[in-house]
């Protein structure tokens, strides 16, 4: 009798994406989003120039990226009058993701106006996000001379 090993890789790699997986218009909340900005790239600089945001860069057919978005949610309710949250579909704009360093999803990138202060990579959990996010919305330090 063999015996198999299945592996199971909790990574889903942007290459592989097609276009064409989901039909929301960019700005409208995804139904498994609630209340997530969604993002692409006509409105992405837009969203993230001002205050701190953090994107989940996602992709319908990532299971990851399905475990990853609940607790972005649950980060998003701690922050919801302080932070922005948004999802981009990289399926949508995997040049965006690429500009980040980001070939491999889950990901998140944390932003303060406009400059990306940090990037997870892979499934990350709601305690380092939320120490992430406390700490972009601390004031910068003022240099006295």
């Amino acid at each position: 009798m063999k015996t198999w090993t299945i592996t199971i890789i909790a990574a889903c790699t942007i290459s592989f994406m097609t276009p064409g997986c989901r039909d929301e218009k960019p700005g409208q909340q995804s139904g498994d989003a609630r209340g997530l900005l969604k993002l692409d790239d006509s409105n992405f600089e837009e969203v993230v120039e001002k205050g701190v945001v953090l994107v989940d860069f996602w992709a319908v057919h990532c299971i990851p990226c399905r475990v990853q978005g609940p607790i972005v949610e649950k980060v998003a309710d701690q922050f919801w009058d302080k932070a922005t949250f948004a999802k981009y579909d990289v399926v949508l704009g995997p040049a965006r993701a690429a500009d980040l360093g980001i070939y491999a999803l889950p990901a998140l990138a944390l932003f303060k106006d406009g400059k990306p202060v940090k990037v997870f990579q892979g499934l990350t959990q709601a305690d380092s996000l939320v120490a992430a996010v406390t700490a972009a919305l601390e004031p910068a330090a003022v240099s006295v001379e």
